[in-house]
This record gives C-alpha cells, structure tokens and sequence, in this order.
C-alpha cells in the first residue's frame, strides 16, 4: 500500500520528529513498520487511503503527550 503524509495540528510544547513518530506508534496504535518521519508534525503513514488514516487518527484526537496536545489530523 501507499504511504500517505499526514500533517498534526497542535497546541502546547512544539513536538520533534521521534516525539510525533513514536506518538503514531504508541498513542494511536500503527505498527512502526508503517510509519515514516517526515518532520516535527508531519508522519508518512502506509493505509489503503488517506481518508481512511484520518478518520481513525482523528477519532481518537485530541490527546497529549509530553506537553503537546495533538489536535486534529491533515
């Protein structure tokens, strides 16, 4: 499958990339093979369609971790 980019709107502290890329991986539950750093708010994410990653990550938004609140996802 394709590898989408996925773009995280945030409040609080500015997250790193390792910090956004691990949050996809333990916070929102993807397998670390599927997951790409891009930079500080931006993952590429392998899925059948973006839609569909952004409607699972965005059910489960917003949450916080280390003093950054991830809103919503794009």
């Amino acid at each position: 499958m394709p590898f989408y980019e996925i773009e995280f709107d945030y409040t609080g502290s500015a997250p790193t990339t390792s910090q956004t890329y691990n949050f996809c991986i333990d916070e929102l539950g993807f397998e670390a093979e599927n997951v790409r750093r891009v930079g500080p708010i931006r993952v590429e994410i392998d899925g059948s369609s973006k839609d569909y990653i952004l409607e699972i990550i965005n059910d489960q938004l917003p949450q916080t971790r280390s003093n950054t609140e991830y809103l919503s996802a794009s």
